[in-house]
C-alpha cells in the first residue's frame, strides 16, 4: 500500500510540476491555446440539434495538453529520450481565429437552413498559466425549410430525364433546407444520368438558386444548368468502336507493326501473341459497337476482366470522336500478369506438448492453363513433428499431417443446358477440386502396456516382448473431389453451389490390434460400433453463400462480414481389417449447417474493434451422424483459441490424454467459438491489441450410447473455455506478421483431478490476422 501511495503521489507532481512550468518555454507574447467552447441559443420551439452538431465540429481544432507540451521542451538526456513519443510541439493562440471561426459558424448555419443567425466570441485568458481559450455563441431562430423545387433545363431530351429521376429526389417539400443534401442531389442526379448514357456530364454543371423572398421561413429552389456547359454534356454518347489491347505494356504505348488486329463479335482485339480466344474477351467486355455509355456495363467490364485472373493492369479509356457530338470509342488497355507463379512459406512448430517440427506449405499457379483464361491452383501443406526428449518417454513420439489439393476454376458457367444464365453477372466461375489428405502417427507401445494387458492383444505383446522398444505406425488418409459453380452479381456477395462432393476416407494399420488399441485409447470415436477412424465413402451436395460489406463501394466505419455453409451428406461406413468385432456397415444421413460472423467498428485511423462469432453442428436423420475424420470440428490454435494447443480442448468436458497429434480426443460434430479484440495502431507499420476468446467443441448423437463429451444446453456454459491476451502485429504491406500472448483462463476439463490443467502463457507467431 505504501508503494502504491508513493507512486500516485509522484506522479500527481509530476503532472502539477509540468502543467505549472510549462508557460517558462514559451516563446515571448504567445499563448498556448487550449480550447474552445460552443454555445446555441434557440427558441423553445426550434430544434438547433443539427447547427450544434455541426458547428462543434467547426470549433474543435487540435490542441496539445501542457503536460505533453511540457515533455516536448525537455532536452536532457533521460527526459528526452524517455518523452520523445509523448511530447508534442505547442498549438498557439491566433487573434483571427475567433473572427473566422464566426464567420464560419454563421456560414455554417446558413447552410444548415438556419439563414438569419448571429455568431460572437469572448477569450477565456489566463495570464499567469500563458493560455487562452475561446467561448462562441451562436443565436439562431428557426430553420428555413423547402418550398417547392422548379426546374430550369433548357435542353429538351436532358430536361426529361432529370424530369423523370425527380421522383427520387432527396429534395423534399416541408424538409429543412440543407446544403449536403443539395449537394447530394447533384451527386445522384450524375450517377443516374451517367447511367443513361451522359459520359461528360458532371453534377457540378448544375446550380441552385435559393429565394426567401416573401416566404415565411420557406425557400424556392430552382435548378438550372450553368452557364459553362458544353453540348457534349448534354448528349448522350454511344459507342463507335472496342478496341482491345490485350498485350499492354506502359512503356510501349505505340502499337508495334507486328501486332495483329483480330475481329471478333464487334471488338477489335489487338495483340501479338494472343494468350487468351476472343470470345472470352467478348464475354468479359460488356460493351459492343452502338451500345449507349452505362457506368454499371463499365463497371461490369472491369469486375469481368479481373476475374479473368489474368491481368495486373486493365484500363478503360473512352475518347471522343471529332465527326460528332454523341460518339465515343473505347480502348481496353490489359497488361498481362505472370502467368505461372509459384509461393511457398517455411516455418518451425512448436506446442506446450513439448512437440517441435518443420512445416512447409507451397502453392504454384498457372493463370491460363488451356489457352481459356483458366486458373489452376496447384497447393500443398506438410508438417512433421516429434518429441523433445527421450522418445521412449512418450506415447506418440512422431507424427505428420500431410495435404494435396488441385483445383481448376474456369471463367464460365458449364451447365448441362444451353442459354445465357450468365448475364448480368460480374463474375461466374465453374470449380472442379480434387485433393488428397493423409495424417499419420508412430505408436510407442512400451508406453501403451497396460492397455495391451487389458485388451489382450497378444500380437503386440509379443512385439514388446522381442523388443522393449518396439513402435508401430497408424494413419489415415482421404481422397476427396468436388464439382460447382461460384457467382457473383453484386460485389459484396457471393454464392457458390457444388452439386457433387464425394469423399473416401480409409485408415492404415500394421495389424488388426493396433486398430483395436487405437479405440480402446480413444483416439477413434465407436468403441461400440463404427466410428469416425473407419472406411468411409461420402457424397451429397452443399451450398455456400459469403456476404462482405468491406467491398461494397460505399466506405463505412461499420463492416460486415457473413459465411454460411450448408452441407448435406450421406455416408457409407464400413468396417476396417479383418472386422473382428463382427460390425455391420452402417448408413449415416446428415445436413450440416456452419455459420461465420464477423464485426469490424472502425472509431478513427488508429482504433478498430473486431468481432467474430463461428458455429456449426451436424445433425443426423439416421441414428448417428459418423463424420469424416477430417471433416471434424476441432478448436485452439493461432486463429481460434489462442491460449491452446490445436486440439488442445474438448469435445466437452473431456480431458485431454497427454499432449498427442492425432488427437486423443479433440474433435467433435458441434462447434461454437467467438472472438474480441481491440486494435490500435499508434503508427502505420504496427499494430496492438487486446483480445479475448472463448469456445469448445461437442458431440451430437456421434456415439449410441452417452459420453462425456456429447452436448448439452444445461452445462454449455461451464464447458467453454476462455483465453485472454495481448499482442503486436507488423504490417509490412505485403505481409502481416502477427505475435501473440495468450494465457487459458478457463479450462472446462480442470475438474479432472488427474490430469490438472495447464494455465501457463502460450506464445503464438502467425501471419495475418487471426479473423
Amino acid at each position: 500500500m505504501i508503494r502504491l501511495g508513493s507512486t500516485m503521489i509522484g506522479l500527481a507532481l509530476l503532472a502539477f510540476i509540468s502543467s505549472c512550468g510549462v508557460a517558462k518555454y514559451l516563446p515571448e507574447g504567445e499563448y498556448l491555446y487550449h480550447g474552445s467552447q460552443l454555445t446555441v441559443f434557440a427558441p423553445d420551439s426550434v430544434n438547433a440539434q443539427p447547427i450544434e452538431d455541426a458547428g462543434l465540429e467547426l470549433v474543435n481544432r487540435p490542441t496539445s495538453p501542457k503536460w505533453r507540451v511540457w515533455w516536448h521542451y525537455q532536452r536532457g538526456f533521460l527526459l528526452g529520450w524517455l518523452g520523445k513519443g509523448l511530447g508534442r510541439e505547442p498549438v498557439f493562440f491566433d487573434p483571427a481565429m475567433g473572427r473566422q471561426l464566426s464567420r464560419s459558424l454563421n456560414t455554417q448555419a446558413a447552410n444548415e437552413g438556419y439563414f438569419w443567425s448571429l455568431a460572437d466570441y469572448q477569450l477565456d485568458t489566463n495570464a499567469r498559466a500563458r493560455t487562452i481559450g475561446i467561448d462562441y455563441e451562436l443565436q439562431v431562430g428557426a430553420a428555413f425549410k423547402i418550398d417547392s423545387l422548379q426546374y430550369a433545363i433548357r435542353e429538351s431530351t436532358l430536361a426529361q430525364e432529370i424530369q423523370d429521376l425527380s421522383a427520387e429526389s432527396l429534395l423534399r417539400t416541408g424538409e429543412r433546407y440543407s446544403l449536403a443534401k443539395l449537394r447530394a442531389e447533384r451527386q445522384r442526379l450524375e450517377s443516374e444520368l451517367r447511367e443513361r448514357g451522359y459520359y461528360f456530364f458532371s453534377g457540378q454543371q448544375l446550380e441552385f438558386l435559393a429565394d426567401t423572398i416573401g416566404n415565411q421561413q420557406g425557400v424556392i429552389l430552382l435548378m438550372k444548368l450553368t452557364d459553362a456547359i458544353t453540348e457534349r454534356s448534354l448528349c448522350p454518347q454511344r459507342i463507335r468502336r472496342v478496341i482491345v489491347r490485350s498485350e499492354f505494356e506502359r512503356q510501349l504505348v505505340s502499337r508495334s507493326a507486328s501486332d495483329d488486329t483480330i475481329s471478333h463479335n464487334g471488338l477489335e482485339i489487338v495483340c501479338k501473341e494472343c494468350q487468351i480466344r476472343a470470345e472470352l474477351l467478348a464475354e468479359a467486355i460488356a460493351y459492343r459497337p452502338g451500345d449507349r455509355y452505362q457506368l454499371s456495363q463499365h463497371e461490369r467490364s472491369v469486375q469481368r476482366l479481373a476475374e479473368l485472373n489474368m491481368y495486373r493492369y486493365i484500363s478503360l479509356n473512352y475518347t471522343e470522336v471529332a465527326s460528332g457530338d454523341s460518339l465515343l470509342d473505347l480502348v481496353v488497355y490489359l497488361t498481362p500478369d505472370f502467368r505461372r507463379t509459384i509461393s511457398g512459406e517455411l516455418g518451425l512448430a512448436y506446442n506446450s506438448g513439448r512437440y517441435f517440427g518443420p512445416e512447409l506449405g507451397f502453392t504454384y499457379t498457372n493463370r491460363n492453363l488451356l489457352g481459356g483464361a483458366e486458373l489452376f491452383t496447384l497447393e500443398g501443406d506438410f508438417a512433421y513433428n516429434f518429441y523433445l526428449g527421450d522418445e521412449r518417454f512418450s506415447r506418440i513420439p512422431r507424427s505428420g499431417v500431410y495435404g494435396l489439393g488441385a483445383e481448376l476454376s474456369l471463367p464460365r458457367l458449364w451447365l448441362p443446358w444451353k442459354g445465357s444464365t450468365d448475364d448480368g453477372l460480374l463474375r461466374r466461375t465453374t470449380d472442379i477440386r480434387v485433393g488428397t489428405r493423409l495424417e499419420a502417427l508412430s505408436l510407442n507401445l512400451n508406453r501403451f502396456t497396460e492397455n495391451i494387458a487389458a485388451e489382450q492383444l497378444s500380437e503386440l505383446a509379443e512385439q514388446l516382448t522381442a523388443d522393449s522398444n518396439a513402435t508401430a505406425n497408424l494413419s489415415v488418409y482421404q481422397i476427396g473431389a468436388s464439382f460447382g459453380y461460384q457467382w457473383q452479381k453484386i460485389r459484396p456477395v457471393k454464392h457458390q453451389i457444388f452439386p457433387l462432393n464425394l469423399t473416401y476416407q480409409n485408415p492404415r494399420a500394421a495389424s488388426e490390434e493396433l486398430l483395436e488399441l487405437s479405440r480402446s485409447l480413444g483416439i477413434s470415436q465407436g468403441l461400440e460400433g463404427l466410428g469416425r477412424l473407419d472406411r468411409m465413402l461420402s457424397f451429397g451436395p452443399s451450398y455456400g453463400f459469403q456476404y462482405d460489406s468491406r467491398k461494397a463501394k460505399r466506405a463505412s466505419p461499420h463492416q460486415f462480414f457473413t459465411s454460411a455453409n450448408l452441407n448435406l451428406r450421406f455416408n457409407r461406413v464400413l468396417p476396417i481389417g479383418d472386422n473382428q468385432r463382427g460390425l455391420a456397415a452402417e448408413n449415416s444421413q446428415y445436413i450440416q449447417p456452419e455459420l461465420d460472423l464477423r464485426y469490424y467498428c472502425t472509431f478513427s485511423s488508429q482504433w478498430q474493434l473486431a468481432s467474430r462469432i463461428h458455429t456449426g453442428i451436424a445433425i443426423p436423420f439416421s441414428d448417428r451422424a459418423i463424420v469424416p475424420y477430417f471433416d471434424l470440428y476441432t478448436i485452439g490454435g493461432p486463429n481460434s483459441l489462442r491460449g491452446f494447443i490445436p486440439r488442445g480442448l474438448g469435445p466437452g468436458r473431456t480431458a485431454p490424454l497427454e499432449n498427442s497429434l492425432l488427437g486423443q480426443n479433440g474433435y467433435g460434430n458441434v462447434l461454437f467459438e467467438t472472438q474480441l479484440e481491440l486494435r490500435f495502431r499508434p503508427i502505420p507499420m504496427v499494430e496492438l491489441a487486446i483480445f479475448g476468446d472463448a469456445g469448445n467443441v461437442w458431440l451430437f448423437k456421434a456415439e449410441a450410447e452417452p459420453t462425456p463429451g456429447d452436448f448439452d444446453f444445461a452445462r454449455f456454459r461451464q464447458e467453454l473455455a476462455t483465453d485472454a491476451g495481448i499482442g503486436i502485429r507488423f504490417d509490412l504491406d505485403f505481409l502481416l506478421i502477427r505475435i501473440d500472448i495468450a494465457k487459458p483462463i478457463r479450462i472446462p476439463s480442470e475438474v479432472n483431478e488427474a490430469t490438472p490443467p495447464n494455465k501457463d502463457p502460450r506464445f503464438v507467431l502467425a501471419f495475418g490476422q487471426a479473423f
